[in-house]
């Protein structure tokens, strides 16, 4: 019965020893991660294996100090509360119990190093009633600390809880035994010393807290993982809110053009088309003059004026394409997305070297046009490439970009407002409309209309 019986045995030196061991492996921990919460746990169960350190060494090997237990209890207590805010996060839930248990804590630091200054003054006798004085106190504080963690209603101080109150109710029964009970007549009645409920009420304290440990870093890892998928989110909506900014400047951009020439042409028709049409009947007059020359040659002048203003006048609804054509307005918004987006716009012609009709060029211009929308939107695409090609008969439009691409199978036109239009105006033109795409693969459109 030795083994239980005497604190020097194998037995409560490996407890010791082990108790010891998980503060140094908590340490390691400290130092690998820098995480507070690992170093007042540290401090906390290097505190309690002093203590029990203390028990196992015969006194006449051991530390000449007479507040030794009192000091090292101290101290426990102070690491025990530190401990407690850090795992509670006190300082972020509840600010003012935090305040208190800070001076708390403080506090016992403070009394710690009077008492081990006070050997040189009180007597051993006078010793026994400070210690039971001190044991009084702090347990007195921890409990009052431990009803207030159980209201918190949370995983972790429930944890807290249950494991404190283990290591409370065993220690102060032991210390109840050591002060008022025959140790000797303990020892033989029951088998074992009084100090092991100490050590069974830390081990179990100790398990718990480890356990509470591990959580609490499991915890606040997922939570930053969760502020950063949070701030990716935000950033996500920042870059969509910014990329419709600016398709809706180059929308506007163009409808304000076409806009300014429609107004312009109108103009043309109204004003200046009337003009030189009266222009001409007068000058109709001057074929009675002798010099039929300089009447040909002036009239001549006039009916080209009056040609061109025609011209103008009635592609007034073709808006950018009025003077430019089909290639040239597709070159100039590709040239305008390159410039205000992080995307690569290429426009390649094969044998367009003619203009098309009027309203044809007006709906494919818009129908290119919406897919570079719909790139800018959705694709993540870097690179663009249009190709317009002439094939006599027909007009072959492939535009390629190398964005996320998406599933095929799971995308119905009838849902989608702009392929739905897309759809629609190449229908209305008899042509044909193809979409081959995969994810991380990028997307190719192809289009085929008669002319």
């Amino acid at each position: 019965m030795e083994l239980f019986t005497d604190l020097n045995s194998n037995f409560y030196t490996f407890l010791v020893g082990s108790i010891f061991m998980l503060a140094v492996y908590h340490f390691f921990m400290f130092m690998m991660n820098q995480k507070k919460i690992y170093l007042a746990y540290t401090l906390y169960i290097f505190c309690i294996s002093l203590y029990f350190f203390g028990r196992i060494i015969p006194r006449e090997y051991g530390l000449k100090i007479i507040f030794f237990d009192e000091i090292i209890l101290v101290c426990s207590v102070a690491f025990y509360i530190y401990f407690g805010t850090l795992i509670l996060e006190l300082k972020k839930n509840n600010n003012k119990w935090y305040v208190i248990l800070k001076r708390i804590y403080s506090i016992l630091f403070f009394i710690a190093p009077i008492l081990l200054f006070s050997n040189f003054f009180i007597s051993k006798s006078l010793s026994q009633i400070i210690y039971t004085i001190i044991t009084t106190i702090v347990t007195i504080i921890s409990i009052v600390f431990l009803i207030r963690v159980y209201r918190f209603k949370t995983y972790e101080s429930r944890l807290f809880f249950y494991g404190s109150v283990f290591y409370l109710v065993l220690s102060n029964f032991a210390n109840f035994l050591y002060l008022f009970c025959d140790r000797e007549l303990f020892e033989t009645n029951y088998g074992f010393e009084p100090m092991l409920f100490s050590y069974v009420g830390t081990i179990i304290e100790a398990i718990v807290f480890s356990i509470l440990v591990g959580y609490n870093v499991k915890k606040t890892e997922l939570e930053k993982q969760k502020a950063v998928f949070q701030n990716e989110i935000q950033e996500a909506k920042l870059i969509s809110v910014l990329k419709e900014q600016e398709l809706t400047a180059i929308d506007a951009m163009i409808e304000g053009q076409e806009k300014e020439r429609q107004r312009i042409a109108n103009e043309l028709h109204d004003d200046l088309g009337g003009l030189m049409a009266t222009v001409k009947l007068h000058f109709n007059a001057l074929e009675k003059e002798k010099n039929p020359k300089i009447y040909d040659k002036t009239n001549d002048l006039i009916e080209e004026a009056y040609q061109k203003i025609r011209s103008v006048a009635h592609t007034k609804n073709a808006g950018v394409l009025a003077n430019q054509g089909l290639l040239k307005a597709v070159q100039q918004i590709a040239e305008n997305i390159s410039i205000s987006n992080s995307i690569q716009v290429e426009v390649f012609d094969h044998e367009l070297n003619q203009r098309l009709e009027n309203s044809l060029e007006l709906t494919l211009f818009r129908i290119i046009q919406e897919l570079l929308t719909n790139i800018i939107k959705h694709s993540k695409a870097s690179e663009v490439s249009i190709h317009l090609t002439n094939h006599d008969e027909s007009l072959n439009i492939m535009v390629e970009d190398n964005g996320i691409g998406f599933d095929t199978k799971k995308i119905n036109i009838e849902n989608s407002m702009g392929l739905k239009s897309i759809d629609k105006r190449i229908s209305n033109l008899n042509g044909q409309f193809s979409i081959e795409s995969e994810l991380g693969k990028g997307t190719i459109v192809i289009i085929d209309v008669p002319i």
